[in-house]
């Protein structure tokens, strides 16, 4: 088998409407043709460079497959077909009993791509889950954070201490929405049992992932569901309902409740407008004093009595749903960056940067020198 011919599934692992599989080696294109035909069975010839051309592929395990090929040279052709797996790993299979050998799209990026941080960001653009996330990391893939890199290397080399570090700081800003372009943001529902956690999680994706019962705490095992809002990948939880235990079932339950909110980067507490108010409440918004205080059912009669303010919903009527989710979008992401915009994406990088800075500030420009390069890919 010969280190330099590769089959490379380009697109992700799944179902898809169209898969990408890519060939490379000497003499791919001849390789290719000697498996294509046109409907009717006659050889197909491709032109390196020319436009793509609709063709047959025999496929190991009998029959064909409709394909379209492009052949980018003689030593470079990418097959374009539906989407299935079993069609794709069968593609996969041909050239690998003809000698190819497979190679992750992971490290075809490295390969392939000479800047470190572009080669960061097309492996996160193989993983990016909204449209939000992948004009972001184009950006960055087209020089936008290395070009601001570059410019930290340069005020380390002539030691301006107070210009690096109002650009690492201006970068470090957006390290954290950075890191969720591709992880989604926790968002944890939390409350008594019984208030409608359940049926607003299912409200909010737009499907029941959660089971809805009017048995007070039936959500034992925690439900997550992942989902956009407005553009941002976020992973509800649907968490078991905060009560004084009645068995050490429940028990584990609730310290579990207690340590999937403490993880979330958001905790919606959700009461029930319909219920008093109760001073065991006040002991949740102490512990998580950032969390959104939000009242379900507000088609029923309101409880008398003070309560703390809050956004009043109904996931029966979708009454409130839409200021939830910019509510929620707003403590999440309350600034947005502009196209454009330098914004770290990865550990590697925020962990360096931070580096940097701390070495700065340390007046040890020698020791900045090494980060900020070592990120750069120097």
């Amino acid at each position: 088998m010969s280190r330099d011919r590769k089959v490379i599934v380009l697109t992700p692992p799944g179902r898809s409407a169209i898969a990408t599989v890519r060939i490379e080696g000497v003499d791919a294109l001849l390789d290719v043709c000697r498996y294509l035909s046109t409907r009717k069975g006659n050889p197909v010839n491709i032109t390196p460079a020319a436009r793509p051309i609709l063709a047959r592929l025999k496929l190991p395990l009998g029959g064909s497959e409709e394909v379209v090929l492009h052949a980018a040279s003689g030593e470079c052709v990418e097959i374009h077909c539906h989407g299935s797996p079993l069609l794709v790993e069968q593609i996969v299979d041909l050239f690998v009993q003809m000698g190819y050998a497979r190679e992750s799209v992971e490290a075809w990026i490295d390969r392939t791509e000479s800047d470190i941080i572009a080669a960061e960001a097309r492996r996160s653009l193989c993983e990016v889950l909204t449209f939000r996330g992948v004009q972001i990391l184009i950006d960055q893939y087209r020089g936008a954070l290395k070009g601001r890199v570059e410019v930290v290397q340069h005020l380390i080399q002539t030691k301006n201490m107070e210009g690096t570090i109002e650009l690492l700081d201006e970068l470090l800003r957006w390290g954290e929405l950075g890191l969720h372009l591709v992880k989604p943001w926790k968002v944890a529902l939390v409350g008594p049992a019984n208030v409608g956690k359940s049926s607003l999680l299912n409200r909010l994706v737009g499907y029941d992932r959660a089971i809805v019962d009017a048995t007070p705490g039936t959500t034992r095992d925690f439900v997550t569901a992942v989902t956009a809002i407005d553009g941002w990948p976020s992973e509800l939880c649907d968490t078991a309902g905060l009560r004084q235990p009645q068995d050490p079932i429940e028990e584990e339950g609730v310290r579990r409740t207690l340590a999937v909110a403490d993880a979330a980067d958001l905790v919606v507490l959700v009461f029930s407008c319909a219920d008093p108010w109760s001073k065991d409440y006040d002991s949740w918004r102490e512990r998580w004093p950032r969390s959104l205080v939000v009242y379900n059912k507000c088609d029923l009669p309101a409880a008398q009595g003070d309560r703390p303010a809050g956004l009043e919903v109904s996931a029966v009527s979708g009454h409130g749903l839409a200021e939830l989710e910019q509510e929620v979008v707003n403590r999440l992401v309350p600034v947005v960056p502009s196209p454009g915009t330098a914004v770290p994406f990865t550990d590697r990088q925020i962990r360096l940067l931070r580096q940097t800075r701390d070495a700065v500030l340390r007046g040890d420009y020698s020791e900045a020198e090494k980060h900020i390069s070592t990120l750069l890919g120097h």
